[in-house]
């Protein structure tokens, strides 16, 4: 009775105000296709990608769509090589401080990987209007950058959408973040890390732009992003409905609890610290990370986005 009561104190406390209609040991209850044809706009499509034993399938919704329509290949087994080669040359280039080589093999790999989704037979597929792109990875493709995917000479995926191209983890997840969403023009609340150590190309321009948007914004530009300033702003990063971390990161792979985010004056690692007893228990809603090593576990935010060299990791 003791430990039941300390759940539904949790779930009281915790949950219910973010989610009402949560329950303890509730069932999750699958997204309808009619759910799923209305997430995307007009002139927009989701692209999701599932994998059989057999065979890569790729799903192409649009909002007003009947039905999906469905793109079958084979070359199962050439991803899961390539994936492996991909992800092993990184961890290689990492352990001998030289991401270089990896650098040079990426634009042949990504070639190849487009190749293997047959990628130019799925776009066909698509309404010649659409503007825009919801990809949505399936297992290894969740570590491949797939907006880079090259389209022809010089040309990338993401330069035939005007209005650009989105990730998410699933349908499901992106109906519930809706739920969560302020809506445009009634953004509060950002906490951002501005290029703490002063050599990250467009992170100061990326941070000011972002800031605009916001009616509310706490900001730790450069040499003022150190491990006292973030520790002194504890409240206001807990606050903050959006923490967007522009900076330099590292990933252990033996150990990803030792992860961590480079400051101006430190490395902080995303192992939780001692935090006071005046900082409030939420978190942000969304945390963006915008660095080389993306790390999964720095925030356990609403929802996590993270951008990198490896592409999207959930």
């Amino acid at each position: 009775m003791e430990l039941q009561q300390q759940i539904d104190d949790f779930i009281a406390r915790k949950i219910t105000p973010l989610d009402g209609k949560f329950r303890f040991g509730q069932g999750v209850e699958p997204i309808t296709w009619e759910a799923i044809r209305q997430l995307p706009k007009t002139g927009e499509a989701i692209i999701q990608w599932y994998f059989t034993s057999e065979e890569i399938i790729a799903f192409i919704v649009t909002r007003d769509a009947e039905q999906p329509q469905v793109v079958r290949v084979g070359g199962l087994e050439a991803l899961e090589q390539l994936a492996t080669a991909y992800k092993d040359h990184y961890i290689q280039c990492c352990d001998n401080d030289n991401l270089e080589p990896w650098k040079e093999q990426l634009t042949p790999r990504l070639q190849r990987l487009g190749e293997i989704l047959h990628l130019e037979e799925i776009i066909s597929h698509l309404p010649k209007d659409c503007k825009g792109l919801i990809l949505v990875p399936y297992r290894y493709l969740h570590l491949f950058p797939l907006h880079a995917l090259p389209l022809g000479e010089d040309n990338y995926l993401i330069d035939a959408y005007s209005q650009g191209i989105r990730y998410v983890p699933s349908c499901q997840i992106w109906q519930i973040s809706k739920q969560f969403d302020s809506g445009e023009g009634n953004l509060e609340g950002l906490f951002a890390l501005q290029n703490p150590t002063g050599d990250l190309r467009n992170a100061d321009m990326e941070v000011e732009i972002i800031q605009g948007a916001f009616n509310r914004a706490v900001v730790l530009p450069r040499e003022q992003a150190t491990k006292s300033a973030l520790t002194e702003k504890a409240v206001e990063l807990a606050s903050a409905r959006v923490a967007h971390f522009a900076c330099h990161g590292y990933f252990n792979f033996d150990d990803p609890r030792t992860s961590g985010l480079v400051l101006a004056d430190a490395e902080v690692s995303a192992v939780p610290p001692e935090v006071p007893p005046e900082v409030p228990p939420e978190v942000p809603r969304k945390s963006l990370i915008s660095m080389c090593s993306p790390i999964p576990s720095v925030m356990a935010g609403r929802g996590i986005i993270l951008y990198g060299n490896m592409g999207m990791r959930f």
